[in-house]
């Protein structure tokens, strides 16, 4: 997939820099890797820019300024750990419940391994959680179940 971002041109303050971007960029991960996309490119632009994963510090300003992470970053960093390290995972997209709560299965080698539920809804008025139930083949319940 070639290049893309929360939002054009550098991204926009309050969006690009937010919780909100962090979801959409762990979404468009999965959603990319169940179409059978290997790479997409996320746009990383210069200083100042608020869609960045990463801004190195101006210069050689590195002894006083520090490196800054952006929610992009945090979104690599999850998906890759949905991914795990077999090198062959595969994504499914799962979502039946429509926009708001995208969900994904990862098989290793044929097995299911691990689920992603994300939760875009937001309701102040407390009713923006979800739940969701998971039927495993053969209604297997695993012994163990890790959540992050």
């Amino acid at each position: 997939m070639f290049e893309t971002n929360s939002a054009t041109c550098g991204g926009l303050s309050g969006i690009s820099d937010s919780f909100g971007a962090a979801l959409w960029g762990i979404d468009y991960g999965l959603t990319m890797a169940a179409a059978n996309f290997s790479h997409a490119l996320l746009h990383v632009g210069g200083q100042s820019v608020y869609y960045n994963p990463f801004t190195a510090p101006p210069t050689n300003q590195s002894m006083y300024k520090q490196w800054t992470v952006g929610a992009i970053y945090y979104s690599a960093l999850i998906v890759a750990e949905v991914f795990g390290k077999s090198n062959v995972s595969q994504i499914v997209d799962t979502t039946n419940n429509g926009l708001l709560t995208p969900s994904y299965a990862i098989y290793d080698n044929g097995v299911l391994s691990k689920i992603a539920v994300i939760n875009f809804m937001d309701d102040p008025s407390g009713a923006h959680d979800i739940t969701a139930t998971i039927t495993i083949d053969g209604g297997r319940v695993p012994r163990e179940v890790y959540v992050k």
